[in-house]
């Protein structure tokens, strides 16, 4: 097996490439830290892998994130629901990616008495005038406030996922 790696700590994001008998592995760049033991090492940001080796994943950390992701492709499975499978999809990505919705976008969007579904947090910038149903990850707390104001109702995924487990009559706001 031959390998090239960084010999310098202080350019942090190089190319590497394994090469085995069969075949290539080619990784793009990685993140230079150092360890408990103040020791430089270093570990894949982005991996690109051929052949019949497996893809390194990451799991998320917050554990009700890992259930609640758990529990909609079960959901989903069970009910033929490709909208849980969908959310699910969303909230595994990074948290950075996950949907902001202010409330005067939800307003728009909306029409009375709908139930809707936000993979992420709902803010409190803008009014509701109507009553809906708001499912979300995280509400702040002047939305649920203004939504629970105007009638509406407040579920996050888990409740709205045991309330209507076929997904039927929603829409995804992003």
């Amino acid at each position: 097996m031959r390998r090239e790696h960084l010999h310098n700590a202080g350019t942090p994001h190089k190319a590497e490439t394994f090469t085995t008998a069969d075949t290539d592995v080619y990784i793009p760049a990685f993140q230079w830290r150092m360890n408990p033991k103040n020791r430089f090492e270093h570990r894949p940001i982005c991996v690109s892998l051929g052949g019949n080796m497996s893809k390194i994943q990451y799991k998320k950390t917050d554990p009700r994130i890992a259930k609640l992701i758990a529990d909609l492709r079960a959901k989903s499975r069970e009910n033929d629901a490709l909208i849980w499978k969908d959310i699910a999809g969303r909230l595994e990505r990074s948290r950075k990616s996950y949907a902001t919705v202010n409330l005067s976008h939800i307003n728009r969007h909306v029409a009375e008495n709908e139930t809707i579904l936000v993979p992420g947090k709902v803010l409190g910038a803008g009014d509701v005038s109507y009553p809906m149903v708001v499912g979300a990850f995280n509400f702040s707390e002047g939305a649920r406030a203004k939504i629970t104001d105007a009638g509406g109702e407040c579920l996050t995924i888990e409740e709205l996922l045991a309330k209507n487990p076929a997904g039927s009559n929603m829409r995804i706001i992003r």
